[in-house]
């Protein structure tokens, strides 16, 4: 329950001197009661809050922490991925390089042997 020290009596006094009808004098007291009890906080509603927005930012804190666990996870995952999916376009790519350098040499050899036939030939 707010607690504000609004002397409501002493506000009607004060409007009545100043040469407001007493009856709005004592309806705006009331009224002004009314909106300092349902709408000023109290330093003890703003240390309630500040409790609780503390205990909410440690908990987003430990979800962000988690969070970046599963991150730092996953991409360690997904760089062992690509590194094994390099490491088998590498060694395919070897073969392939291996095995072009291979009918190279078969061609460069049936090429000499052809130019040695028919120098061969040659008078």
């Amino acid at each position: 329950m707010l607690i504000v020290n609004f002397d409501t009596h002493t506000y009607v006094k004060k409007l009545l001197s100043a040469g407001v009808p007493e009856r709005q004098a004592e309806i705006q007291a009331d009224t002004f009661k009314e909106v300092i009890d349902s709408q000023l906080a109290t330093k003890k509603d703003i240390k309630e809050l500040e409790v609780s927005l503390k205990q909410n930012i440690k908990e987003l804190d430990l979800k962000i922490e988690t969070v970046k666990a599963d991150l730092k996870r996953d991409i360690k995952e997904l760089e062992i991925k690509i590194e094994a999916k390099i490491e088998s376009k590498v060694e395919s790519s070897k073969a392939d390089i291996i095995k072009w350098v291979a009918g190279m040499l078969v061609a460069q050899g049936a090429i000499v042997a052809t130019l040695v036939k028919l120098l061969s030939r040659v008078p």
